[in-house]
């Protein structure tokens, strides 16, 4: 943010990728000849650039960790310095590397994508819903509010926002175990893949209320201490269980940090009501032609 640019182009690449992946996922079977094939792509890249944002990131990975021991970091208080801490002195240091920079890049790419798509649409729900910005940014530039509140305005701001658009899109596919399931009335034999989609889940009106399809943050202020935690409990925008986002936590952080930051700093209103941003569905699901301007707060 800080050279205002999409550093070494990793978020155009994630996109870019995904844009593919989630058109070829629909026919796996034509992957190993195509983006799956070395021959094919080596081909491909005499005519076209085909980012892989994996490679570079992996590559500058490296270079942070170098880095790390070259000035003997001892801190403990960066995200490298709390990974590589851990690694011990013994034989097995290069499985040990090799888990440490798996671990960073599991970590910061799931959440550098998250926080990418999900920034623009916590911004696409409040812009599009001015009172709702504006009564944030109330809150949020007031000299005193409860800060201490384990949901915050501007975490509720952001729930509202993925209940509504989930940017991780594709459903969680489970298998039907060997005894089968009962669903809707429906006898689901074993060995079937099922799947929840996030966009209907969160559009449950025994959960989130009969006014699903309006933005709204207060629900999440609103509701009783049961109601909360049947709303937590069915929020399903990072994943559930076992297959949860590995970089949810880091994410969340990021993005609560982040819009916490800037609506504090800065007034943002769009540049043009219509025609609205197009929604797009490539494995996350994505706001684009979505122009902002933004200008410093008034003190």
């Amino acid at each position: 943010m800080k050279s205002h640019s999409d550093f070494n182009g990793w978020i155009y690449s994630f996109k870019t990728i995904t844009g593919f992946a989630a058109i070829l996922g629909q026919i796996p079977e034509v992957c190993p000849f195509t983006l799956g094939n070395d021959t094919v792509m080596s081909f491909l890249r005499r005519f076209q650039t085909f980012p892989d944002p994996t490679q570079q990131f992996i590559v500058e990975i490296e270079k942070q960790i170098l880095k790390h021991d070259s000035e003997h970091h001892t801190c403990g208080k960066s995200f490298i310095c709390e990974v590589l801490s851990g690694r011990s002195t013994s034989k097995d240091q290069e499985s040990e590397h090799a888990e440490a920079t798996n671990i960073l890049f599991e970590t910061f790419f799931a959440a550098a994508a998250e926080i990418a798509v999900t920034l623009g649409t916590v911004f696409y729900c409040l812009l599009t819903n001015f009172d709702a910005y504006e009564r944030l940014v109330a809150i949020l530039r007031a000299p005193t509010w409860p800060k201490s509140l384990e949901l915050t305005p501007e975490k509720a701001a952001y729930l509202e926002s993925l209940r509504l658009y989930p940017s991780y899109s594709p459903p969680m596919e489970r298998i039907v175990p060997s005894q089968g399931i009962e669903a809707g009335g429906y006898h689901i034999p074993a060995g079937n893949i099922v799947s929840v989609p996030q966009y209907m889940a969160h559009r449950d009106v025994s959960i989130f209320g009969e006014d699903i399809e309006v933005f709204r943050p207060e629900r999440w202020f609103e509701a009783d201490e049961s109601s909360l935690r049947r709303m937590e409990n069915n929020f399903l925008a990072f994943g559930k269980g076992t297959g949860v986002c590995v970089g949810r936590d880091l994410a969340m952080l990021e993005i609560r940090s982040c819009l916490f930051g800037l609506l504090q700093r800065f007034d943002f209103e769009l540049v043009s009501k219509k025609p609205l941003p197009r929604i797009t569905m490539y494995w996350m699901l994505d706001h684009v032609n979505f122009k902002v301007c933004l200008s410093h707060a008034c003190k």
